[in-house]
C-alpha cells in the first residue's frame, strides 16, 4: 500500500530530482512490504496443511490416546466416534481462517485507534497557520469584483 502510494508521486518526484532522496525509503518500504507478505503466505500455507490433515490427525490422536489409556474400544464406539469427527470436520478446518482473520481485525482496530487518537486541528488553528503561509507584500487589500476582477484598494 504505501509502496503504490509512492508510485503515484513518481511524477513530482521526477520533476523535483527526488529520485536519489526516496530511493532507500522505497527500498525499505518494499522490504517491509515484501517480509510482510511472506509471512501472510506462510500462514496461508499452514491453514490448508491443517485444513487437509485435521481430520486424519484428529482421529489418530483420539485413537491413539484411547489405546494409550487403555480404554476398551469396540466396534459401535468406533464407528461413532468417525462418524463425530466426520462431523466436527468442518468447525474445525474453519478455525485457522478464523484465528487469522480475528488477528486482522486486531490490527485493523489498533491502526483505526492511532488515527482517531491523533489530536485534532480546529478551524482557528488552520486559519493562523494558512494566514502564515500567505505572503504579505504590499499592505494592499484584495477583494474579488462582480466580474471575478481584483481590485486593489489602498
Amino acid at each position: 500500500a504505501a509502496v503504490g502510494e509512492m508510485l503515484r508521486g513518481a511524477r513530482a518526484i521526477k520533476m523535483l530530482s527526488w529520485e536519489e532522496v526516496l530511493a532507500s525509503r522505497i527500498s525499505k518500504a518494499r522490504k517491509k512490504e515484501v517480509s510482510a507478505l511472506a509471512v501472510r503466505k506462510y500462514l496461508d500455507a499452514l491453514c490448508v496443511y491443517f485444513w487437509a490433515a485435521t481430520s486424519l490427525l484428529f482421529t489418530c490422536l483420539t485413537f491413539g490416546l484411547v489405546a494409550a489409556l487403555r480404554i476398551p474400544l469396540t466396534v459401535g464406539s468406533a464407528f461413532t466416534a468417525l462418524s463425530l469427527f466426520q462431523l466436527l470436520i468442518m468447525p474445525l478446518n474453519a478455525l485457522p481462517p478464523v484465528i487469522n482473520g480475528v488477528l486482522e481485525a486486531l490490527i485493523s482496530f489498533s491502526r483505526l485507534e492511532q488515527y482517531l487518537s491523533l489530536p485534532e486541528h480546529s478551524s482557528e488553528q488552520q486559519q493562523q497557520q494558512q494566514q502564515q503561509q500567505r505572503p504579505e507584500e504590499s499592505g494592499h487589500a484584495v477583494c474579488a469584483g462582480q466580474e471575478a476582477e481584483a481590485v486593489v484598494l489602498n
